[in-house]
């Protein structure tokens, strides 16, 4: 029985020879696969913040916008939405101080649409600041008290 049976010479594939060449190949290997490896987990992490990001914006101009059609004044109506707006992006990743949050109550009347934009800077671990935007639309009640149908 030869000696590469009993483990004390290295194992190679019949006819390979083995270099000082390769020695440490392994290493460098492992090092540059554990670095695409945390590229990759850092792209997904920026991924994930953004899209979560965008999910409270747009959940935030959606409740805002509800909230606003439920005020019996355009004046109440704007204050409403941007109360609710802010409370709504207090979760959210943006950036302090960073939040608008526009009303328009052009057509507030019974059966009137009240829309409600929202938009907040992002600041994700890795890469540049994003500006996130989302309106909502919501329909004033013709049949609810307070507002008279013309």
């Amino acid at each position: 029985m030869s000696a590469s049976w009993r483990g004390l010479e290295p194992m190679a594939p019949r006819g390979a020879v083995l270099s000082r060449r390769d020695e440490g190949a392994h290493s460098v290997e492992f090092a540059a696969g554990w670095a695409i490896f945390l590229a990759a987990v850092a792209i997904i992490a920026v991924a994930f913040q953004t899209q979560q990001g965008r999910a409270g914006v747009r959940s935030a101009a959606r409740e805002a916008a509800r909230a606003a059609s439920l005020a019996a004044t355009p004046a109440d109506a704007d204050l409403q939405a941007d109360a609710v707006g802010h409370r709504e992006l207090a979760g959210a990743s943006c950036a302090a101080g960073s939040e608008t949050i526009t009303t328009d109550v052009g057509r507030f009347a019974p059966g009137g649409i009240i829309t409600v934009t929202v938009r907040c800077r992002l600041h994700p671990v890795l890469g540049p600041t994003r500006v996130v935007t989302a309106s909502s639309d919501e329909i004033i009640d013709r049949y609810r008290g307070g507002l008279r149908a013309p």
